[in-house]
């Protein structure tokens, strides 16, 4: 049963922190999986498990996991509803683009989480010129949430190779904060152990590497400290620092150094000019 609103007592007490009601109503044999399955009808397309991960509930997310008949949700998508904003993801998906570091960890810990699904790609329903389809991690790093990416980054299911992967657009975890400007996630993934040469030079749809579109969009002093940080990375290479941008067209290639010096950006020009790796 639910109220007026589309919300069954499950679902009440679980975005509202209640564990002991959760765990009460998750051990009754009169609460089915297709009731716990069931969403806040057109609103937000979630079921209990989904809201308390939405409203940073990590008890009650541990009481789920922690139940034979909850822990079954732990992949369960949203569905797509009605609320402005709504985005299409599991619980994991969820709790990073909040920001909701202790449900993040919760959910990584769990022997129910698999790398793979930490890694599972969703599509937000509203798109952005950045972002398309995301997992967890590019949700965080383009939401700037530098605490749930440190967490993500430095956790034994996340293997190096995973930093790699792209978007439709083509741009990684790290491409895409250093589009937004997010320096400190930015520096977190730069300065991880899981962080390689070969990320570095992945290239996005339009041919730029992880450098060339730091220096590209470096147009205010929270974006010029991003190209400083790659400079002092020792994974960046003079090699990395001066490869050409390679456009999808018959276009000639730019280094940074030259595209900084064609837009008119001397302070770019004189951050790379400063360095040993020109």
């Amino acid at each position: 049963l639910k109220n007026g609103k589309g919300f069954s007592a499950l679902m009440i007490a679980s975005f509202t922190g209640h564990v002991n009601v959760v765990k009460i109503l998750l051990q009754s044999d009169k609460i089915t999986q297709e009731s716990l399955s069931s969403v806040v009808t057109d609103t937000m397309g979630s079921n209990a498990f989904h809201l308390a991960a939405f409203h940073n509930q990590p008890d009650v997310v541990q009481a789920f996991l922690e139940s034979s008949k909850g822990a079954q949700l732990l992949h369960l998508p949203r569905e797509r509803g009605t609320c402005s904003g709504n985005t299409y993801g599991n619980a994991l998906f969820i709790a990073c683009k909040r920001g909701n570091v202790s449900v993040v960890k919760v959910l990584l810990d769990s022997h129910l989480m698999t790398a793979d699904e930490m890694n599972q790609t969703f599509v937000p329903t509203e798109s952005h010129e950045i972002i398309y389809d995301e997992t967890p991690l590019r949700i965080a790093a383009y939401e700037n949430h530098s605490e749930v990416v440190e967490l993500m980054i430095g956790h034994e299911k996340m293997l190096p190779e995973h930093l790699n992967l792209q978007n439709q657009k083509q741009r990684t975890a790290l491409h895409i904060a250093v589009r937004v400007g997010n320096v400190n996630v930015v520096k977190i993934v730069l300065q991880s152990d899981k962080m390689t040469q070969d990320c570095l030079r992945l290239r996005d749809e339009q041919g730029n590497t992880v450098f060339f579109a730091a220096c590209w969009a470096a147009i205010d002093s929270a974006r010029l400290s991003i190209v400083t940080a790659f400079l002092e990375n020792d994974l960046v290479t003079p090699e990395i620092v001066n490869e050409p941008d390679m456009p999808p067209d018959d276009y000639v290639g730019d280094t940074a150094l030259c595209y900084a010096a064609f837009v008119g950006n001397f302070q770019v020009v004189k951050i790379l000019m400063n360095s040993d790796k020109m």
